[in-house]
């Protein structure tokens, strides 16, 4: 095959499946003939056979025997879906690097080739190094997704064409993959323990907060107020203008609660003498509740293979992992 073609059939076999993603075609629906499809494109038969059989290895379609070709339909878990495992993901989190080398860790140990895509927080580079890496056969998706804006509908695609996948800390998907993130819940009852006699806490998270992972460390800590009878606030800033705390909140708490460890170190400045507590387990100036990267990237890659190699119906999960208090240094 000349590079010429290789090309024409590479762009068509990225034509069809980006319009299988986007709902032009769906599970179970019949592609046209090759000598059709060939003359309505202004292609060769012969670049169209080729990338309907890419497409037919990588799983996404179904070549019947006197009847056509066939978007593909993937009920469950795919089985065989290679020793490929990709990580879409950003590197601006405090912790990434540390879940990426006990992700790289745990698929090495299992004999498997670990893929790094970084996606920069942008729902578009997600959605597109996805439909990238499926389209290439890599069936296996770790996503440690951005929030706000994401493709939910092109990654449950994905799991009708056969694609496995399992989400990490930010958002919890629907039931087209599985979950594993920190017990936030935990997270504020052990640090409400460490804090003590507790009676005017404040809790300071991200304005307009995208992701679900700060919803749940939110709901946490009211709920520990509930518990506890005690009235406490909750205050949004933003992550890019310059902090301002209102004087009359500051000075009526008696102990602040940070969404997570950069913003604990960014409100450290301004507490005087009171105590910041963060989530993340990153910093040693605060006292913090660690996240337990190995133990997540144990679960998650045990998740991800219960897809690939389990047995029966795969129905969705969702973990929560527990950490523990950090001190910090005196």
């Amino acid at each position: 095959m000349r590079e010429e073609d290789g090309s024409k059939t590479v762009a068509f076999q990225s034509r069809i499946f980006k319009e299988i993603l986007y709902g032009n075609y769906a599970p179970g629906d019949r592609l046209p003939g090759e000598r059709e499809t060939a003359e309505a494109c202004g292609i060769s038969r012969i670049t169209v056979r080729r990338a309907y059989e890419k497409l037919e290895k990588s799983g996404i379609l179904e070549r019947r025997q006197g009847s056509g070709t066939y978007v593909a339909q993937h009920h469950g878990a795919n089985r065989n879906s290679g020793n490929l495992i990709a990580l879409l993901s950003s590197v601006g989190e405090l912790f990434s690097l540390d879940f990426i080398r006990a992700m790289e860790k745990e698929v090495s140990a299992h004999g498997d080739l670990l893929v790094l895509r970084l996606t920069d927080d942008s729902p578009e580079l997600e959605e597109a190094a996805a439909i990238e890496l499926v389209g290439n056969g890599v069936n296996n998706l770790v996503i440690w997704p951005s929030g706000r804006g994401f493709r939910a509908e092109t990654f449950a695609r994905l799991r009708v064409l056969g694609t496995n996948m399992v989400f990490f800390d930010r958002m919890i998907p629907g039931d087209y993959a599985d979950y594993v993130g920190l017990d936030n819940r935990d997270a504020l009852k052990q640090l409400f323990l460490r804090a003590g006699n507790v009676r005017s806490p404040l809790f300071i998270s991200h304005a307009e907060a995208a992701h679900d992972s700060d919803h749940a460390r939110e709901s946490a800590f009211e709920y520990e107020c509930q518990l506890r009878n005690i009235a406490g606030t909750v205050l949004r800033v933003s992550p890019e203008e310059p902090l301002r705390l209102p004087p009359e909140i500051l000075e009526k708490a008696d102990v602040i609660f940070a969404v997570n460890d950069a913003m604990a170190l960014r409100v450290l400045p301004f507490a005087g003498e009171k105590t910041v507590f963060g989530i993340d387990g990153l910093s040693r100036e605060i006292v913090s509740y660690r996240q337990p990267m190995r133990l997540l990237a144990q679960k998650v890659i045990k998740l991800l293979y219960k897809q690939r190699d389990g047995a029966g119906e795969w129905r969705p999960a969702k973990v929560f992992i527990k950490g523990e208090i950090c001190e910090k240094l005196s």
